[in-house]
């Protein structure tokens, strides 16, 4: 088994320290408890990661909503990939501040297509039980598909990604529309960050200092983040 001191305790950025902390019993148990299908400790040995979000299970999968962009060449998939990595990670400080409660997970996705590659965002989520019902009721066109209070999360999420898009000068790529999709759709999904009421949970498995969403998380006021490296993982119904 891998040591601990594999991961660091924190990240010193331009903008100050940034401190990775473990999930507690508390946040495991939430957060199992608003995925789909759940969550799974698994052997980091060989895995790289200590938790497994389970995407499939049996013949069901996780369900998105694709922020679909315009295709763009293999060459620029990866420009495309980098700036949406900075976008989320800017945009997550201010979505926190609109205090919204349940779990919501924007990630990158890319995507081969015949004439290129489709480099986009995606959501998925749900709030807390009863928390939506009277929170925020502006809408609800996503909910049956992915989950209660879904609609309300991305809309908010997708309003300060534009805000953030203009104030950083990172292009926001045009969205031909939101599309449900499952996980397969999306091919090739990143494990970056998901929020947990006002939690910054950090999905990833390798942790590099050099990495610029540190810093731009800490100049948007979040000074730790919970890390619980994670691994989509698939399993048999029964």
């Amino acid at each position: 088994m891998k040591a601990e001191s594999q991961y660091p305790s924190q990240i010193v950025t331009p903008q100050g320290v940034l401190h990775f902390e473990p999930p507690t019993r508390s946040t495991l148990s939430r957060l199992h408890n608003l995925l789909p299908f759940g969550l799974r400790k698994i052997n980091e040995a060989e895995t790289g990661a200590r938790f497994g979000i389970v995407v499939q299970w049996g013949e069901d999968r996780l369900q998105f909503v694709k922020q679909q962009p315009p295709e763009v060449s293999i060459e620029d998939a990866l420009t495309v990939y980098l700036a949406n990595s900075l976008l989320i990670a800017s945009t997550i400080p201010a979505f926190l501040v609109r205090g919204h409660e349940g779990c919501f997970w924007p990630l990158n996705y890319v995507r081969r297509k015949a004439a290129g590659v489709e480099s986009g965002i995606a959501y998925t989520g749900m709030e807390r039980v009863g928390y939506g019902d009277e929170a925020h009721t502006a809408s609800r066109a996503y909910d049956d598909d992915i989950g209660t209070g879904f609609t309300d999360m991305m809309v908010a999420f997708i309003e300060e990604l534009k805000l953030q898009s203009k104030k950083i000068g990172i292009t926001l790529q045009d969205c031909i529309g939101l599309d449900v999709r499952d996980r397969n759709h999306l091919e090739n999904i990143s494990f970056n960050f998901l929020v947990l009421d006002q939690e910054v949970i950090c999905l990833k498995t390798s942790i590099r200092e050099d990495d610029p969403v540190w810093t731009v998380l800490r100049a948007n006021g979040i000074d730790s983040v919970i890390h619980m490296p994670a691994v989509p993982i698939e399993l048999e119904a029964g």
